[in-house]
């Protein structure tokens, strides 16, 4: 699954193989030296984290939304999105992180928390959603950050709409 997964993003996305290589090395040896702690996905604290989930969050109301999560890391959205809005939202969290993914689900997947490895691409299947988060999936510097970004928003805009 890990080659499927790094080709397909290679080439639907514009990730080149290094920088899926330096990008997954740089998370699980963060996950190494921290544990799955928020240090880890590159946050600062709990605090900070949650100020962007509520920036992220502002005006709308997840209840009873499916919501899709690029890049979720650890799952974190999860628990705080609970907090604020309850639990009646579905949500698929998605990472190329396998480690990632498998943390994230063994604490908190369920029917409705669904975590699984890859990210978005024309053919991913995952269903459609009602909103997309993507917390700091852009933020990591890649050898073509603009092609990166214009690709992965595109198959976002498509899922969102269904095409």
């Amino acid at each position: 699954m890990e080659k499927r997964i790094r080709t397909s993003a290679v080439d639907s996305i514009g990730l080149t193989a290094d920088d899926l290589e330096r990008l997954t090395g740089l998370y699980n040896d963060r996950l190494a030296e921290h544990g799955p702690v928020v240090q880890t996905v590159g946050w600062g604290s709990k605090a900070d984290q949650s100020l962007r989930f509520k920036v992220l969050c502002r005006g709308l109301d997840l209840r009873g939304k499916r919501i899709l999560d690029i890049g979720c890391g650890l799952g974190d959205f999860v628990p705080w999105a609970e907090k604020q809005y309850g639990t009646d939202f579905d949500y698929t969290g998605m990472d190329l992180s396998g480690k990632f993914v498998a943390l994230a689900r063994e604490r908190l997947g369920s029917d409705r928390r669904r975590f699984v490895e890859g990210t978005v691409t024309p053919n991913c299947k995952l269903g459609s959603f009602d909103i997309i988060v993507l917390s700091g999936t852009l933020t990591f510097k890649t050898s073509d950050n603009m092609a990166v970004m214009r690709n992965i928003l595109s198959e976002a805009r498509d899922i969102v709409t269904g095409k």
